[in-house]
């Protein structure tokens, strides 16, 4: 026999490699679409990845900030979140405060039950964080409703990089506003979409914690009822 021939079974190797040589490179693309599934699925996936990534840097940047500066809202909020986690009450140095916007001192009361002080205010500001970042999730619920996932992922990721975000080093009530805001508009506009009882009634409510948190939200109110009466009108088609 010719040294240069092959038996069937070295053939036979040759042609198993030469097919694997070849589909491995297409393998891993379609493991990765079997195991994300579809385009929304992988979406969630891909906004999940972005929420911690920001948690983690929003955090680790609220770090440098090491003392509150803006005199006297940070002291008024603080004051308020420390007497509401001692004893349910909203007062500044044992006074009765006149502050209405209490939402935000109850959501960062519970940093004053941690002690040392420092701890206290890094756990503060941590709250921040969360809340502003919260506003993502109602944003892309809404988007997904009106775009591709692709661009709903976008709309999160543009979110997660606005200024606004400098306020987490800060005990502010825009750290709460931004969300409750969202989450109000989301909500106002399904009850649009579809005006049934529970729609509204859930628009109303996500209105109710917005203006809690800041009296700027009741301005919602009145857009509410300004749709509500254009709904209700009769139209003119002559």
């Amino acid at each position: 026999m010719p040294r240069s021939a092959r038996s069937p079974s070295d053939s036979g190797r040759s042609a198993a490699a030469a097919e694997r040589s070849l589909v491995r490179p297409a393998a891993w693309p379609e493991r990765v679409r079997v195991a994300v599934g579809s385009p929304a699925r992988a979406a969630v996936l891909v906004v999940a990845a972005l929420l911690l990534l920001s948690l983690a840097v929003r955090i680790w940047l609220t770090d440098k900030v090491t003392t509150p500066w803006i005199m006297t809202d940070e002291l008024i909020y603080s004051e308020m979140a420390k007497s509401f986690s001692s004893s349910g009450h909203f007062l500044v140095r044992d006074a009765p405060s006149n502050v209405v916007s209490v939402a935000y001192p109850a959501l960062i009361s519970p940093a004053w039950w941690f002690h040392p002080m420092s701890t206290t205010y890094a756990l503060a500001k941590a709250v921040n964080v969360v809340l502003m970042t919260a506003a993502a999730v109602p944003l892309f619920l809404w988007a997904r409703r009106l775009v591709a996932p692709a661009w709903a992922v976008v709309a999160v990721a543009l979110t997660l990089l606005l200024p606004s975000f400098v306020y987490t080093g800060m005990l502010m009530t825009e750290n709460a506003f931004l969300p409750a805001f969202v989450l109000a508009a989301f909500a106002f506009a399904a009850a649009l979409e579809r005006p049934t009882l529970l729609r509204q009634g859930l628009a109303f409510a996500a209105i109710l914690l917005a203006s809690l948190v800041r009296l700027q939200g009741l301005v919602l109110v009145a857009r509410s009822e300004e749709h509500t009466s254009e709904l209700q009108s009769p139209i003119d088609i002559s």
